[in-house]
């Protein structure tokens, strides 16, 4: 019998706070969001400031996003994207920390551009 619903999370990882919502996406077309958990986190001020994310700051956001992969886990998350916008565009080693986040975590963050993030 194939599953009536599927579940996903977005992510945002944002200039002054991180957020996860969790959707519920069913057979018949319904959308329903499940929760939203979010996270205060200024990496703006360091980034704009410093164009670095500082090593402190990367720790915060390993720690976040596993806790938001074992609320995932709760729902049963089957699928889930993750996003920086322009905090961690504007970091010069925006490459060094998505690949440690990916390998501290086992998620994948991407990076939206500005006119992906107005949209």
């Amino acid at each position: 019998m194939a599953k009536k619903t599927t579940t996903f999370a977005a992510i945002d990882l944002g200039s002054y706070e991180t957020g996860m919502k969790i959707y519920e996406f069913r057979r018949d077309g319904q959308i329903r969001e499940l929760d939203h958990v979010r996270h205060r986190i200024d990496l703006g001020t360091e980034t704009y400031r410093h164009r670095r994310i500082s090593t402190a700051h990367i720790d915060e956001l390993v720690r976040i996003l596993q806790g938001y992969r074992q609320v995932m886990e709760t729902y049963g998350v089957q699928d889930y994207r993750a996003y920086g916008t322009s905090a961690m565009r504007e970091t010069d080693d925006i490459d060094i920390v998505l690949e440690l986040l990916r390998q501290r975590t086992g998620m994948t963050v991407g990076i939206l551009s500005n006119s992906e993030q107005r949209f």
